[in-house]
């Protein structure tokens, strides 16, 4: 018997999409849904595949999800001061100027 989904794929999908956190690991986001590490690692793994706009993207050995949505809304870079009005212009720019960072902070 398969246990019971305590948060749906369209509740995890919309915190991917929301603006709490530009770029999720898979211990930051089982912290905020309730989820263990590997069950969330689990329900990443199949998101990419039903939603398109849902993305992930390696860095080092772990992996990092977000929504690459058009979004009319401003996003800021939380390493410099760049700015940016699409979030993929903004997850590119992340991923490509601040990885060592990520790596850090990362699981």
């Amino acid at each position: 018997m398969t246990p019971k989904q305590t948060v749906s794929d369209e509740e995890i999908v919309e915190l991917l999409r929301s603006d709490i956190e530009p770029v999720w690991s898979h211990t930051e986001l089982a912290e905020e849904i309730g989820l263990t590490r590997q069950a969330t690692h689990r329900r990443l793994e199949k998101l990419p595949d039903e939603y398109e706009d849902i993305q992930k993207k390696e860095i080092g050995r772990s992996h990092v999800y977000y929504s690459d949505s058009t979004n009319s809304e401003k996003y800021g870079c939380p390493f410099c001061n760049y700015r940016f009005s699409l979030r993929s212009k903004f997850t590119e720019h992340i991923f490509d100027e601040h990885k060592n960072k990520l790596l850090s902070e990362g699981d």
